[in-house]
Formats: C-alpha cells, sequence, structure tokens
C-alpha cells in the first residue's frame, strides 16, 4: 500500500553523489529520485492524482474500519462527485458516504454550467 501512496509523490531525479545524509531517497522505474517538499516541509502530490489519492484513501479507510466518510471537491460537480463515488463502490458495494454541499459553493450557477456544458 505504501507503494501505492508513494506513486502520488512528486519526486525529481538525483545522483547519490548529490544526495544529503538526510535524504529520503525512492527507486521509481529503475531510476534514484528525491521527493519534491513544500516550503511547510510536507511532501508535494503530482498534478492530477488529487481523485486517486481520495479514491484510495476512502478505500482503504472503508476496509480498515472506518464506517462513514466525508468526501469535498474544490467546486460542486456532479459528474466527478458520481465517479469518485462509483470507483469507491466497485471496491467497497456497501460504501456510506457523505458529500459537503457547504452553502459557500455557488450551487445554482455551478449546476447551470454543468447543464450548459
Amino acid at each position: 500500500m505504501a507503494s501505492q501512496y508513494l506513486a502520488f509523490v512528486e519526486a525529481e531525479p538525483i545522483q547519490i553523489k548529490d544526495a544529503k545524509d538526510n535524504d529520503i531517497l525512492l527507486k521509481r522505474n529503475g531510476k534514484l529520485v528525491r521527493p519534491v517538499r513544500l516550503s511547510n516541509g510536507l511532501y508535494k502530490f503530482r498534478e492530477g492524482t488529487n481523485i486517486d489519492r481520495v479514491v484510495l484513501d476512502c478505500v482503504t479507510s472503508l476496509q480498515n474500519g472506518a464506517d462513514l466518510l466525508w468526501i469535498e471537491t474544490p467546486t460542486p460537480n456532479v459528474k466527478q462527485i458520481a465517479h469518485m463515488v462509483n470507483r469507491v463502490r466497485k471496491v467497497v458495494p456497501n460504501a456510506k458516504l457523505v458529500y459537503n454541499n457547504l452553502p459557500s459553493f455557488n450551487w445554482t450557477l455551478n449546476f447551470r454550467q454543468q447543464v450548459f456544458e
């Protein structure tokens, strides 16, 4: 499972001679890489992996004792929400999932735009 999460981490190629004593290094596709860190010290995830990470987190949590999960998206997007729920339910068919429909989202505007598209 750790390898699945590590695949989401953005990394840069490095030569072993350039590694510092406290560097964390990974072998990816036969090459040595160093995970990219954000200014706060956390690891940076690769662009476009957010949905895959949410699905993996949901499935992992449900398989390890969670009975209800809260899912959020940056904007209310019915296709995106349905896509994530369907992917989770392929693995955990009886998953109980809650979607955050905060009033801070402009639901009417967002749904009208989705219908228009």
